[in-house]
């Protein structure tokens, strides 16, 4: 196994997790069959999320990862009060047969069309990395494996549609890029939190997709984490239904919806920017959002942290009219201050701007335009500068202005 440990109360050694693996909790619901979701407490001493590798696969050193167009960050909490105070709740899913069916969770990306169905297939995004994330509560069953496909489809529900939800496609129909047929070996693994990572190589994907998993090597107290968003660079979340292929080759889920895994996209929509906030002190600096849930540098105010650190107000100017006009929304950086957008051609500048102190910057279209490809996108840096409020690059009146009649206010 090779990985590194994005977020740890403590660090942890291989023993220390193993020894605690007996206090970690997996209990069903009441009522729940088999289908359903469980739930896991881990104790704040032992919890800490690896990210993980395959086993003879090679990464760069130092190779800086594409930003998010899919993130699943919110997967568990901090228990607030009580005896348990301090310890991390997650949910999963095992059915008991997640190494021998595909189970496929679907996923919305932004750009190509606001509007669905859209057919595929077509080019909303580039992808080069998928991480899964699994909890184990007690030592892996062998080495843990995983298989990767990814499917498009258009996004209807419709059986008549063009290119229709795999519900009723059968068999490898709409495959876009899967992993082999040889699972990726990451190793046995010890009890813990695990983001299992898949290299994708640079591949153009649709909009609308099924994405789906073979793994092997859970125990029973072990399985796919369970998430809720915020979903593409919009903030939109997946429908939340994940289905199992049946034998007949069609993807059924065969009681009610019960959620989405815990799975993110790195990857490129065709403009992708970088923000410097090296000037800002390190409690503002950005961290990966997918620990962004436990923040605990004051555990006091652990969420309202993590959204400081990660969440930006994107203001669009679009002059494609007589009229120029803005539209707004919310995305997320990445760890490094990146982040990718699909930008149309009629956008004259994108601004993205912090939620806790207002300070901006401004990314303008290229004199060439943007660029239309999404594996080979529009790149720009901006620094945030202290006093540039509006992100103009100047500071100057108008930023002693926006400050002064937001004078006493609070964030």
């Amino acid at each position: 196994m090779k990985g590194i440990t994005l977020f740890g109360a403590v660090a942890l050694t291989t023993t220390a997790l193993v020894g605690v693996a007996v206090a970690q909790k997996s209990v069903p619901s009441a009522g729940l069959n088999e289908l359903d979701v469980r739930t896991a407490v881990i104790p704040k001493h032992a919890f800490a999320v690896q990210k993980v590798y395959p086993n003879n696969l090679f990464f760069p050193a130092g190779a800086e990862p594409d930003p998010y167009i899919y993130l699943g960050a919110n997967w568990g909490y901090v228990v607030p009060t009580g005896t348990g105070a301090g310890n991390v709740s997650l949910t999963y899913f095992n059915p008991g047969d997640l190494a021998t069916n595909e189970w496929a969770d679907d996923v919305i990306l932004g750009g190509v069309g606001t509007f669905l169905p859209q057919a595929h297939p077509n080019s909303a995004a580039c992808l080069s990395e998928i991480t899964v994330g699994i909890y184990l509560g007690a030592e892996s069953v062998g080495d843990v494996t995983l298989q990767i496909k990814i499917y498009g489809w258009d996004g209807s529900v419709a059986a008549t549609s063009q290119y229709p939800d795999p519900l009723n496609v059968v068999d490898n129909a709409n495959l876009i890029w899967d992993s082999g047929a040889t699972p990726l070996n990451y190793g046995s693994l010890p009890a813990g939190v695990y983001l299992l990572t898949v290299p994708v190589p640079n591949v153009s994907v649709s909009k609308a997709l099924y994405i789906s998993t073979i793994v092997g090597g859970m125990p029973t107290n072990g399985g796919l984490i369970i998430a809720h968003g915020p979903g593409n660079v919009y903030l939109m979340p997946s429908r939340g239904d994940f289905r199992r292929k049946t034998p007949s080759g069609r993807f059924l889920f065969v009681t009610a919806t019960q959620g989405s895994f815990l799975i993110n996209l790195r990857g490129k929509h065709n403009f992708v920017g970088q923000v410097d906030m090296s000037a800002l002190s390190g409690r503002a600096q950005p961290k990966d959002p997918v620990a962004q849930w436990f923040d605990t540098d004051d555990p006091s105010d652990g969420i309202e942290e993590a959204l400081r650190r990660n969440l930006v107000d994107v203001e669009v100017v679009n002059d494609s009219g007589p009229t120029p006009f803005t539209s707004r929304f919310t995305t997320y950086l990445d760890e490094n201050g990146r982040f990718t957008l699909p930008v149309d051609a009629a956008i004259a500048s994108v601004t993205v701007r912090r939620w806790d102190n207002g300070l901006a910057v401004t990314f303008n279209r290229p004199a060439g335009g943007w660029s239309t490809d999404v594996c080979a996108p529009t790149t720009a840096s901006a620094t945030m500068t202290f006093g540039d409020v509006n992100g103009d690059g100047i500071i100057d009146d108008a930023d002693l202005l926006t400050v002064l009649f937001g004078f006493g206010n609070g964030e």
